[in-house]
């Protein structure tokens, strides 16, 4: 975030029509930030981890070319369809606290630049989009849907704070979360002929699998043990985990 702050403010100083705020001339420099922030996104991810940037692919959508840039892999078509469902879904979460801060900005004449700028600024928060992440590791800690309730009412108990509680629960969440639910089914049974493919080829290599095994430390918490996932229902209940973090994380995007 801090990458992606700092980089959305120095584009401002590059864009010969930074001081137009006409509304053709800012439709025309929205349309270049949405590029310019994808490629500072992956960029910025790649040079970070000692990676040369790639160049976009003229064949790719933006969806697209976020997935190829980042990991070097044309990604699939329903990889595509659901990263588009879930820009359209947070494009349309119109009231956050970033869009507030970036509306607060506008509201002085300042340019769409740094209005944007204030909007990552606040992105950053654990509260905003950090809770993200929070609930990701509240997923972790429940491990399975029948111990959420009890887990909740714990957390109620001690007075800790829900991150997921602080979303309204609208109609327009409903379907967003059943959005996602849809798209999460490929993403589901690709992550299980994943996980058989890497069992597989772990079982038959015992120094394979104490290394498969020791370095999935998220699969453990979801009940791969040494031994390795013992039937088919463990498969299902990976698959279903996985499935309801998408659906939950994008959830909050309604």
């Amino acid at each position: 975030m801090d990458m992606l702050r700092t980089g959305v403010s120095m584009l401002g100083a590059f864009d010969p029509e930074l001081n137009d705020h006409s509304h053709a001339a800012n439709i025309r420099k929205s349309i270049r930030l949405i590029a310019k922030v994808s490629t500072l996104i992956n960029d910025g991810y790649r040079i970070a981890h000692g990676k040369s940037p790639l160049p976009e692919r003229e064949d790719l959508t933006l969806a697209g070319n976020l997935f190829y840039k980042l990991r070097g892999e044309v990604p699939q078509d329903w990889q595509i369809q659901m990263m588009d469902t879930i820009l359209i879904l947070y494009a349309d979460h119109e009231f956050n606290a970033s869009t507030f801060a970036a509306r607060v900005t506008a509201s002085t004449l300042a340019d769409i630049y740094a209005a944007v700028t204030s909007a990552c600024a606040a992105l950053k928060g654990p509260l905003h989009g950090g809770a993200n992440e929070q609930s990701m590791r509240m997923l972790d800690e429940i491990k399975k849907p029948d111990r959420a309730e009890g887990w909740l009412k714990d957390q109620l108990a001690k007075k800790a704070k829900i991150m997921d509680s602080v979303i309204a629960f609208t109609k327009r969440a409903i379907r967003a979360c059943r959005s996602c639910a849809r798209l999460g089914a490929p993403w589901a049974a690709y992550r299980q002929r994943k996980l058989d493919s890497d069992l597989r080829e772990a079982r038959a290599n015992d120094g394979a699998r104490k290394t498969f095994v020791r370095q999935c430390g998220s699969l453990r918490r979801a009940g791969v043990h040494n031994a390795g996932i013992r039937s088919g229902a463990e498969h299902a209940d990976l698959c279903r985990v996985a499935r309801c973090r998408l659906v939950r994380a994008c959830g909050r995007a309604a």
